[in-house]
C-alpha cells in the first residue's frame, strides 16, 4: 500500500493509528494529539524555549503526554514530520496542530520495506541525539508564557479533493466527444492546466469508471485502431482532471504515445510481476494497487 494523502492526511493517520501496537513520531510542532499517543510510544518534537514562547509546540500537551507513558525528545532544530505506526510510515508536511487542519498538507503513507526502513532509522538516529525529556524539564517549560503567532489560515479556501491510488485498464469503450458542451469543458479545463498535450477520456455517468476513478488514479489504455491489428497498450498516466457534464464524466490527462507496447506483451510482464487475473480490453481496475509499481519498473525492460 502506498498513496498520497491531503485532505484526508489526519483522519487516516488517525485510523491507523489506532490498529497500530505501538506509535514513533519525529514532528517538529505539536499542539493536538492526533494520533492518541499511549504508554510506550515516542514522540520527538521541537520544544525548545523558542518555540514553545512562540505557540508552536504546547508544553502543557507534552506534560499530559508524558504523564501517560509517552517517551518524549526534544531535537531543537527539528523540521521532519515522518511517522512510524507499526510497518507502515508516512513522511509528508503536516505538523501535529491546529493550524495543520487549515493548511494544504500533503503526506506519502507506506508499507513498503524501503520506506519504512527508512523512517524507523531516522527515528532511531534523532533518538540517539536529543535528550528525553524529564518530568521537571517539562514543568519548567510549562511556566514559560505563550506569545501565539497571528495566522491567516481563516482567509485560505483551497480545498483538495481525496486522492486517488488507483490504476485502472481501459480499453476503447468511451464515449467520444459529441457535443460543444463537452467541447467547450475540454477547451476550458485544457486552458486552466496549461497543458498543450492534454487528452480526455469518457464515460457514461452510470459506468464505473465514472464513479470510482479519482483523480490521482492512473489509466492504462488498451487500443485496437481497427478490426485485424494488434492491441496497443500505453504507459500508465494520471487522471489530473475529473468533471461531469451532463450524462458523461471526462478524465483528462497528458497523453503519452511514445511509450507503447503490444497487449501480448502487456500481458506476460503482468504474469512476470505476480498478476494472474484474466485481462482484457474492457474497462477494469488492477488489484492490488502494487501492480502499477511493478509495471512501471518492468515497463521500460
Amino acid at each position: 500500500m502506498q498513496r498520497v494523502l491531503s485532505s484526508d492526511l489526519w483522519t487516516t493517520i488517525a485510523d491507523t493509528a489506532k490498529k497500530a501496537k505501538r506509535v514513533q513520531a519525529a514532528i517538529a510542532y505539536v499542539t493536538q494529539d492526533y494520533l492518541n499517543l499511549k504508554r510506550g510510544d515516542v514522540l520527538i518534537v521541537d520544544a525548545s524555549d523558542y518555540t514553545i514562547r512562540n505557540g508552536g509546540t504546547d508544553a502543557q500537551l507534552l506534560s499530559e503526554l508524558q504523564k501517560r507513558g509517552v517517551l518524549i525528545y526534544n531535537c531543537t532544530d527539528l523540521h521532519a514530520k515522518v511517522i512510524l505506526l507499526d510497518e507502515t510510515a508516512v513522511v509528508g508536511s503536516a505538523n501535529m496542530s491546529r493550524s495543520s487542519n487549515g493548511l494544504v498538507e500533503a503526506a506519502i503513507i507506506s508499507d513498503q520495506g524501503s520506506v519504512t526502513a527508512g523512517v524507523a532509522s531516522l527515528i532511531e538516529q534523532l533518538k540517539q541525539q536529543s535528550p528525553r525529556l524529564t518530568q521537571t524539564e517539562l514543568k519548567e517549560l510549562c511556566k514559560i508564557e505563550v506569545t501565539r503567532r497571528s495566522s491567516k489560515i481563516d482567509d485560505r479556501k483551497t480545498k483538495i479533493g481525496i486522492l486517488g491510488s488507483q490504476t485502472w485498464l481501459v480499453g476503447l469503450i468511451n464515449y467520444p466527444i459529441t457535443s460543444s458542451d463537452e467541447y467547450e469543458k475540454w477547451e476550458q479545463v485544457a486552458e486552466e492546466l496549461e497543458e498543450p498535450d492534454l487528452e480526455v477520456m469518457q464515460f457514461a455517468n452510470s459506468s464505473t469508471m465514472a464513479r470510482r476513478c479519482l483523480e490521482g488514479d492512473q489509466i492504462i489504455q488498451a487500443w485496437q485502431p481497427s478490426t485485424g491489428i494488434r492491441i496497443k497498450v500505453f504507459h500508465p498516466v494520471s487522471v489530473l482532471r475529473k468533471t461531469v457534464v451532463k450524462r458523461t464524466t471526462q478524465f483528462f490527462f497528458k497523453s503519452n504515445w511514445d511509450l507503447v507496447i503490444p497487449f501480448g506483451r502487456f500481458q506476460k510482464l503482468l504474469k512476470q510481476v505476480g498478476y494472474s487475473c484474466s485481462i482484457t480490453t474492457s474497462t477494469q481496475k488492477l488489484v492490488p494497487a502494487s501492480v502499477a509499481d511493478a509495471i512501471e519498473r518492468e515497463w521500460h525492460r
